[in-house]
């Protein structure tokens, strides 16, 4: 049973919550147009939603009603586009974050497609040859009582465990693709804390988030949200829900008299303090908050092609390196034959 909405039904709907506002139209139309062409369980929590709306209830506590099919951070989202009074343009930037938030997993997957088919298919090949092919291997060479080579003992062993712990093995790798699909799509604080410390990776990550916080933040600040509020409105629709803590702790900190570049030292990147120590001097904060946010775009693009280039060669080293000990440890026992056979003779 599906308890939220898929993402692009999400976005979809978001944008037509955006195009309402800005047309000044009335919200429940833009929930009963997607429930005509929603799936039959989702089309039920949409109309009511409608219904709500049409009644004159506001969006963020229609939305409270529903948190299994509605994500936390979209609630909060919007529950802070109303305060503000900028929910049209949140819920553009809503959309926007999700978009990327949908892209930056496609890359993540795409990146990974290529080297986990080609580990498949070295897997499927390895299990071939250690079930079928080596034991025979083994049987022909015994015949001739030929002492097997050091590497090709390994191979054989390598045969035994896979013969004998086939259904432990097959267990382990179902249980190693739940894992990376979960560390794929999860929005847990733990997983993004992962990513935000992971070694090379989290760089990339916080580029991403970076860029996605100078557009909230003059998004918010340009409306008059004062800036602690407008942190703590960031916060709920961060792309990386432990970012969005750290965003939170920061508001904390700017409430109790801390200046933004202080907040914000030791989280995010090192450059960052120091471009908005600059402009709390210069006194141009917001108008300085979209080429910042492009700086960090383009550093992200750059590590995301970084990360490509790095990543296949070292799978394709590690797939060289497996098969040519299969191919030494195969073919060791017949370079030995004729010594063997000179030996008998």
């Amino acid at each position: 049973m599906r308890t939220r909405l898929g993402l692009q039904e999400l976005i979809i709907l978001t944008r037509q919550i955006g195009a309402a506002l800005k047309m000044k139209l009335p919200l429940h139309g833009a929930f009963e147009s997607e429930s005509v062409q929603a799936p039959g369980r989702i089309r039920p929590i949409l109309s009511d939603l409608a219904r709500d709306l049409a009644k004159g209830e506001r969006l963020s506590l229609a939305l409270s009603r529903y948190p299994r099919y509605f994500p936390k951070y979209y609630r909060d989202a919007v529950d802070a586009g109303e305060k503000a009074g900028t929910l049209a343009q949140v819920m553009d930037l809503l959309a926007i974050q999700m978009e990327r938030s949908g892209e930056s997993r496609m890359k993540r997957i795409s990146t990974l497609v290529y080297p986990v088919i080609l580990l498949f298919l070295l897997f499927l090949d390895a299990a071939f040859l250690l079930v079928f092919i080596v034991p025979k291997y083994v049987e022909i060479f015994s015949i001739f009582g030929l002492q097997l080579p050091k590497a090709t003992r390994m191979l054989v062993s390598f045969s035994s465990i896979v013969m004998y712990h086939t259904p432990l093995i097959l267990a382990f790798l179902a249980l190693l693709a739940v894992g990376i699909l979960y560390l794929l799509w999860s929005r847990s604080i733990f997983v993004h804390c992962l990513y935000w410390n992971m070694p090379f990776f989290s760089r990339y990550v916080r580029s991403a988030e970076t860029a996605h916080l100078c557009r909230a933040l003059k998004m918010f600040l340009g409306a008059g949200v004062t800036l602690p509020e407008a942190l703590k409105a960031s916060a709920s629709i961060a792309l990386n829900s432990y970012a969005g803590q750290l965003l939170a702790n920061a508001a904390g900190q700017i409430e109790r008299g801390e200046p933004l570049s202080a907040a914000l030292k030791g989280n995010f990147s090192e450059a960052l303090p120091w471009m908005i120590a600059a402009t709390e001097k210069r006194g141009d904060l917001l108008q300085s908050l979209e080429p910042i946010a492009s700086f960090y775009d383009d550093e992200r693009q750059g590590l995301a092609e970084t990360m490509r280039q790095v990543l296949e060669p070292v799978i394709m080293l590690a797939v060289a390196l497996i098969i040519g000990f299969f191919v030494i440890a195969a073919y060791m026992p017949i370079f030995e034959l004729p010594v063997h056979f000179g030996r008998i003779g």
